[in-house]
């Protein structure tokens, strides 16, 4: 989509780049989720998709921006939800995952911004919980906003187990993984319904549960495995905040 602006918001010295039309600094960082949440409410565009750093786009997705001519905001549900219980936020509401967000630039989201990061602030400083989806659940539930729960393949997250509806094409990527580039080019080719599970890699003891409750020496077997790999991987020295906004 060469023709769609996007707007990088970010901590590094980054003075021009040809893959982003402007590119604004995030001054003082935290290196916390208010990082993220705080400049939603400069996006220069009227409709805006927030995108996490860790996605990767496979297909074209200008059709996502028409379901703002009738809804506030849009978000996939949370795959594997961090908190089943929030306070004041009934059960059956799920957690929705907060990496790929659009949303309109309007009065009353502007305000709804304001009030899920003043609740993720006091979460924070409570030692409730250091994730921002929780505060986002409990005020988009007290809020007056339209809401539109978007189907996974526009948020489809690679470290849990996923679905993909009958001629449901995956859009967009989420996780963090070198092979995202190579997952974007099969994940498509089928048109019938598709199950995706995981690497090994992203794999933990919850997770393999999921698969088989009688495995537990294969589960601690793999589990021990998995934890010598990630031991070995080159760290990461170099702590970022970027928050990218793609829109019109």
């Amino acid at each position: 989509m060469p023709e769609m602006p996007v707007t990088l918001f970010t901590d590094q010295a980054i003075s021009e780049n040809q893959n982003f039309d402007r590119i604004i600094p995030v001054p003082d960082p935290e290196y916390s989720y208010i990082d993220k949440i705080a400049p939603l409410k400069n996006s220069p565009y009227d409709h805006t998709l927030f995108i996490d750093s860790d996605t990767y786009i496979c297909e074209k997705f200008d059709e996502l921006f028409e379901l703002l001519d009738r809804f506030d905001i849009a978000a996939a549900h949370d795959t594997w939800s961090f908190e089943s219980r929030v306070d004041g936020c009934p059960e059956p509401f799920l957690e929705l995952n907060t990496g790929v967000l659009l949303y309109q630039r309007i009065p009353k989201v502007n305000k709804f911004i304001n009030e899920w990061l003043s609740e993720y602030k006091m979460q924070r400083q409570l030692a409730h919980s250091n994730n921002d989806q929780a505060a986002f659940r409990k005020c988009i539930y007290h809020s007056r906003i339209s809401l539109y729960i978007l189907p996974p393949e526009y948020n489809y997250m690679v470290w849990y187990p996923g679905f993909s509806r009958s001629h449901g094409r995956v859009k967009i990527l989420h996780g963090r993984s070198p092979f995202l580039s190579q997952t974007a080019k099969w994940i498509n080719q089928s048109r019938s319904a598709r199950v995706f599970l995981p690497s090994a890699a992203y794999m933990n003891e919850s997770n393999f549960n999921i698969f088989t409750q009688k495995g537990r020496l294969l589960v601690k077997t793999l589990g021990f495995f998995v934890g010598i790999e990630r031991l070995f991987r080159k760290p990461n020295k170099t702590q970022k905040s970027t928050n990218n906004q793609t829109g019109k």
